[in-house]
């Protein structure tokens, strides 16, 4: 999960204002912006790895 603590910057999730104490979900490719840093979620699962 991800969450903006109603930071002064904000916080996008998938290109769009991220609404502040709301939980937004993280899944394999997700990608969001923390004031000038971009960064995309993966996981294990999503690149074909078994558990």
């Amino acid at each position: 999960m991800l969450k903006d603590l109603d930071s002064r910057n904000g916080t996008f999730f998938q290109g769009e204002a991220m609404i502040p104490y709301k939980e937004y979900p993280l899944t394999d490719g997700t990608e969001f912006t923390i004031i000038k840093g971009s960064y995309t979620f993966r996981t294990a699962l999503g690149h074909g790895y078994a558990a």
